[in-house]
Order: structure tokens, then C-alpha cells, then sequence
């Protein structure tokens, strides 16, 4: 892929989670999802010693979470709508919120933070060799021993979503039916395979695209951006054994490893 086209898709991306309907929908969600309530229950004897850097924060689902148990918070988001959003949502966590791009996070020195948490897939928005570059740089930022916390797509469940169910009512089966057609039309008509792709997975409409690897594949990154000892989570909040990892579909899983 051309550089142009890497941008023109970044900025494709940019544009949908700047957009006040993709705001709202965030705004919405609450809560956090059973593998970070596993994590947090992990790390939480840790968090008051912690400067947490939370990558993109999006609306603040996880702030509250994590605010208030760490001795320093600090949220970053590219989207300027996103950051709008949270000091609404928030007033009284004042300077924390701020505009950020996780490849080149050059307000924030070296070694700066003990907790990145980089949540929701926002890893994958960006091209192979941005998030390789993204990965770089979260290590440069962390504490050597830091944690990083993230989730990133399973290229392994896009078979199912090329699936049509046909359990549940007409409104269930029809949503099935109008997402594996999209699915094939802006992606083909079989699924990607390979270590890694980049995919229309039907997300807001289809307007995002999104990287999809396997977990063999993100842990080998892991391992080239200078991470050590990754644990794997399962959308259950379940630990994954590594030799279970080819028979794993979730749409995403979460990733625990060590600067």
C-alpha cells in the first residue's frame, strides 16, 4: 500500500470517530468490558503508585475506572471531538484531557508513565507500519517494567462474520444478512488469511477499516517493539494458553505485556 493510500485511509478513519454521530454512540457506552475488569482487578494493588496514559480515551468510558486509583492520569485522543466530549462529560478532572497521536507522543519524555492503556481496538486504525511505530513509541513512553493494556482484532473470526445467522427473529437474521453482504463487498468474497489484513468489518457503517492479525502475529510484534511477557484475554475476561491461540475466534482479545 502507497503511503497516499495509507493517509487517505487514516484520515478516512480520522474522520469517523471526529463525527458527532460516532460521539454519541461512544458517549452511550459505559462500563468496562469483562477482560478489563479482569486486568484492572490484576494491576489494582499497583495502580497508586502508577502515572497511567490512557490512548484513546474516546469519550471517557474508562476514566472512571481509572482515575481515581492511580497517582497520576493522563488521557490522550486523536480525535478533538473525542477530548470535547470527555471535559464536558468530566469538569471537574481538569488539565488530564488533551489531543494526542500515539505515534509520536513528543509532549510526553521518556520513561514517563508505568501504564499505558490503549483500549477499544484503537490500535487498529492505522496502517502496519503506523502501529508498528505506535508500539515503538508506547515503549518509549513506558517505565522500564511499565504495562501496557490493549485489545486488537482476531483475523481468525472473520470467518464467522462472513457467516449468516439464522437464529433469532427477522430483525436479528436481516442485520446478519446486510453485514456479511457488506462484509464481501468491500473486502471480497472470502475472507482475508494470512498473519495480517486490513478490513471493512461493518463498524459504524462500514466506514472504518480495521486491522485484523492473528494473535501469533501480535505477539511477534510484541516482541520486535521490545514487550516481554504478554498474557492473552479472552472477550470473556478468561486468560487464553498460547497453544490454544489457533482455535481462538473472539472478534478481539486483550493483550497484557511488560516494557
Amino acid at each position: 500500500m502507497s503511503a497516499l493510500q495509507a493517509r487517505r485511509d487514516l484520515d478516512r478513519n480520522w474522520r469517523t470517530y471526529d463525527s458527532p454521530s460516532v460521539v454519541a454512540h461512544y458517549l452511550a457506552l459505559g462500563g468496562l468490558q469483562p477482560p478489563e475488569d479482569a486486568i484492572l482487578d490484576l494491576l489494582r494493588p499497583l495502580l497508586p503508585g502508577m502515572r497511567m496514559l490512557d490512548i484513546g480515551v474516546g469519550t471517557g468510558r474508562t476514566t472512571p475506572h481509572f482515575q481515581a486509583l492511580v497517582r497520576e492520569y493522563t488521557a490522550i485522543d486523536y480525535s478533538p471531538k473525542m477530548i470535547e466530549a470527555c471535559k464536558r462529560r468530566f469538569p471537574h478532572i481538569q488539565g488530564v484531557f488533551r489531543v494526542g497521536d500515539a505515534r509520536a507522543m513528543t509532549e510526553f519524555s521518556t520513561a514517563a508513565f508505568d501504564l499505558v492503556l490503549f483500549r477499544f481496538n484503537g490500535i487498529d486504525v492505522v496502517s502496519h507500519e503506523d502501529r508498528m511505530r505506535e508500539l515503538r513509541e508506547i515503549g518509549r513512553v513506558l517505565s522500564p517494567g511499565g504495562s501496557l493494556v490493549f485489545s486488537s482484532h482476531n483475523i481468525r473470526s472473520l470467518k464467522l462474520m462472513y457467516q449468516v445467522g439464522l437464529s433469532g427473529g427477522p430483525k436479528t437474521v436481516a442485520k446478519h444478512l446486510v453485514r456479511a453482504a457488506g462484509v464481501r463487498l468491500r473486502n471480497g468474497l472470502t475472507p482475508a488469511t494470512g498473519r495480517y489484513a486490513r478490513i471493512y468489518d461493518g463498524a459504524h457503517r462500514f466506514r472504518l477499516r480495521q486491522y485484523y492479525a492473528t494473535p501469533e502475529e501480535q505477539l511477534r510484534q510484541l516482541t520486535d517493539a521490545g514487550f516481554a511477557d504478554a498474557r492473552i484475554f479472552s472477550l470473556e475476561g478468561q486468560p487464553v494458553d498460547r497453544a490454544m491461540l489457533p482455535s481462538v475466534t473472539d472478534s478481539w482479545l486483550y493483550y497484557l505485556c511488560i516494557a
